[in-house]
């Protein structure tokens, strides 16, 4: 909401904690859904990498027609997700009315307790379409120092990675 007057016209939120490639600004640039976010179809591939149990990390993610059908929500199984929200969003005027609108509704004591995943997740709930925009790698979230120190040693490497958003 601190941010409500950059959002009037199209933008790209983006996590702090992640870096992508140039690529997939333009892909969402594209996307004709004034709400669409990025998902990771090679997301396993990283979270198997990145943590000894992916399982506990990784969230829930569904996708039918380019239209994002269910996301964030833990404990799904592995070979059920099709992806992971990677922290890239874009938001039109109308896209960001939408948000506003459904955010009017709540209680600010229920506005500050919602992070980004559980505000789109509400959203779609409600029957706001939000576009699926999907990617594969190149992109990388740093968590834990253990993210840093692998993302080094992989960038060094002479072998390709699939998440190596340089390339």
């Amino acid at each position: 909401m601190a941010a409500s007057r950059w959002l009037e016209e199209t933008s790209l939120v983006a996590y702090s904690d992640i870096v992508y490639h140039a690529d997939w600004v333009s892909r969402l640039k594209m996307s004709p859904d004034s709400i669409a976010i990025a998902h990771d179809t090679l997301w396993r591939e990283l979270w198997e990498q990145r943590f000894e149990h992916p399982e506990i990390d990784a969230e829930s993610f569904a996708a039918s027609n380019g239209v994002v059908q269910n996301l964030g929500q833990k404990g799904t199984p592995l070979d059920a997700i099709q992806g992971q929200y990677v922290g890239l969003m874009k938001v039109t005027r109308s896209g960001w009315r939408q948000i506003t609108s459904f955010l009017s509704e709540l209680s600010q004591d229920q506005v500050k307790r919602l992070d980004v995943t559980a505000l789109l997740r509400q959203l779609i709930h409600s029957g706001v379409t939000v576009g699926a925009v999907a990617i594969a790698g190149r992109w990388c979230e740093v968590d834990t120092v253990q993210d840093l120190l692998l993302y080094e040693t992989r960038s060094r490497s002479s072998e390709r990675w699939s998440h190596d958003w340089r390339q």
